[in-house]
């Protein structure tokens, strides 16, 4: 009876292990597709708000309108922000992964690999290479480049057009405003790296409360 009873327990403790491994197998590729999608919606965000500032910004040379270089800098502050938002979430999820999954899978290891690749990318390959370098910062900074114009433009042509009067300082100090706050944005969404260790800290701060 002693033997049976022992073989029981050992089989219900093998399938619970198996169970559980299924459970973060499953959970590791739940959230993997979570960040496939959340880094399509921050292309498809990215392109979006390229095209239409571009946009807004032709209309307004071909027009002559200060109003839509004002839109653009209007328009360009919530959708940094929504790609912020994106890209947190992206994040999250992946310092989860590394952290919370791949320990309990030694097989599971995508975060740690992925990120030693890209490190030893960024050392030995866009070193010695200046254009890619250049090209890197002009898709980081671009949000800022297209703000900083138009930002120029509209203080153009409010000035030409009717001087420094209060309405028109009210709106150039407003513009100004919006254009530091989407700096601000830039500069978070320029520091993944940095927001990882945040949510590093965060688990590990958890993980010993609990």
């Amino acid at each position: 009876m002693g033997r049976k009873r022992k073989r029981k327990s050992a089989r219900r403790s093998i399938e619970s292990a198996s169970s559980g491994q299924e459970a973060v197998v499953l959970e590791y590729n739940i959230i993997k597709e979570e960040i496939f999608v959340l880094m399509q919606r921050c292309d498809n965000l990215i392109v979006t708000m390229y095209t239409i500032s571009i946009t807004l910004l032709g209309v307004g040379l071909e027009l002559d309108n200060e109003n839509c270089y004002f839109l653009i800098i209007l328009f360009l502050l919530p959708m940094q922000g929504l790609i912020n938002v994106r890209r947190f979430h992206m994040a999250r999820c992946s310092v989860y992964i590394e952290m919370c999954l791949e320990p309990r899978m030694p097989g599971l290891q995508w975060e740690k690999t992925v990120a030693q690749i890209d490190l030893k990318f960024k050392q030995s390959y866009l070193k010695n290479r200046w254009a890619s370098k250049w090209a890197l910062l002009l898709i980081g900074v671009g949000t800022i480049l297209i703000a900083f114009v138009s930002l120029v433009f509209y203080f153009e042509g409010l000035y030409s057009k009717s001087g420094l009067s209060f309405a028109n300082i009210c709106g150039m100090v407003c513009a100004c405003i919006l254009f530091l706050m989407l700096c601000v944005l830039t500069r978070d969404y320029l520091q993944y790296e940095k927001i990882k260790e945040q949510y590093k800290e965060i688990i590990q701060d958890i993980g010993k409360r609990i």
